[in-house]
């Protein structure tokens, strides 16, 4: 039984989706974006080892700059 071009169409096109699913994820813990290769031949099992994937670098806190506002975090002492 030869699988028709439909689901090749389909395969392919899952392949895409959760390779671009985990390249986004890896790149966002600062990993390559050759991560996508695992999305792609993988699906799920690669979407969910980038997600496991340790974060490289510093991460971005948004919460704490929304809290602190812009120029907040260092404060000046005025000198008397």
């Amino acid at each position: 039984m030869e699988p028709s071009v439909g689901s090749v169409v389909v395969y392919l096109l899952l392949g895409f989706v959760f390779g671009g699913f985990t390249r986004v994820v890896a790149s966002e813990k600062g990993y390559s974006e050759s991560w996508f290769w695992a999305g792609f031949l993988f699906w799920l099992v690669g979407l969910i080892a980038a997600c496991g994937l340790p974060d490289r670098g510093p991460r971005r806190d948004f919460q704490t700059q929304r809290k602190q506002g812009p120029g907040q975090g260092k404060r000046e002492v005025p000198l008397r």
